[in-house]
């Protein structure tokens, strides 16, 4: 049972790691995307993971920072979005 259930939780962790590559994803519309709500770019292109990580990492920066360091998180995520978008194709 002990196994049965390690190996389940093996298979769903690769899953929810595992990226869902969109490859319809257009780079520019992704990019345009993560500019407006970083991390939005990244789940366009079928990365739901690193998308949240960018997005909660764009709030606390925001939070500290006094939405300072915000537009930089959003060129970075929106550079990375493009790539991945990109690379889908």
């Amino acid at each position: 049972m002990e196994i049965f259930f390690y190996y389940n939780h093996y298979i769903l962790m690769n899953k929810i790691n595992e990226p869902r590559c969109n490859k319809m994803a257009s780079p520019l519309l992704a990019a345009i995307f993560s500019v407006i709500i970083p991390g939005l770019g990244q789940f366009y292109a079928g990365h739901m993971l690193r998308g949240i990580g960018i997005f909660i990492l764009a709030v606390f920066v925001g939070i500290i920072t006094g939405l300072i360091g915000s537009p930089l998180i959003a060129i970075v995520a929106a550079i990375d979005a493009y790539y991945l978008a990109s690379k889908a194709d």
